[in-house]
């Protein structure tokens, strides 16, 4: 059985981070007229980029907590 530290989670990954850039952006530059597609441009941005934020402040936390675990630190 995996102990916590050999685990494998999918969140915080550049993965996602790239996974939601690519929705992001090409809801950005699309140039839709009609209101409801105007509307579903919006919330696919607002959920892409905000998926992407919570990756990066994610691996900003995670390495953050890397470096400052004593237990890691070479002596």
């Amino acid at each position: 059985m995996k102990t916590s530290q050999e685990k494998k989670h999918w969140f915080p990954s550049v993965a996602g981070i790239i996974g939601g850039l690519i929705p992001g952006v090409a809801a950005l530059f699309n140039q839709f007229s009609s209101p409801f597609w105007i509307t579903l441009n919006i919330v696919v941005i607002v959920l892409a980029f905000g998926f992407v934020v919570a990756n990066v402040i994610g691996l900003a936390v995670v390495r953050y907590r890397k470096s400052s675990n004593p237990g890691t630190h070479d002596r």
